[in-house]
């Protein structure tokens, strides 16, 4: 209860974190790309945050990656509205 006063007043603390992961790569569109970076993620909240296996440390939040084969079409009839 105390927690969850605390993260209601002050945000998560991301305190629970996943393993480092990196996404992976499909297809050839990716076999010249970048080596994909390390990230963890806020299991209470979902937020993504860099990972350096370097320095072991979390770094700076960072946009979720949505690849095309991930998104789903919706198509909505606006007469029904």
């Amino acid at each position: 209860m105390i927690s969850s006063l605390i993260s209601a007043l002050f945000g998560c603390q991301h305190t629970r974190l996943t393993f480092p992961m990196s996404q992976r790569r499909r297809g050839r569109l990716h076999q010249f790309s970048a080596k994909p970076k390390p990230y963890v993620t806020c299991l209470d909240c979902g937020a993504e945050f860099e990972y350096s296996w370097d320095r072991m440390r979390v770094g700076a939040r960072r946009e979720p990656v949505v690849r095309q084969e991930d998104r789903v079409g919706l198509v909505v009839d606006r007469s029904e509205l």
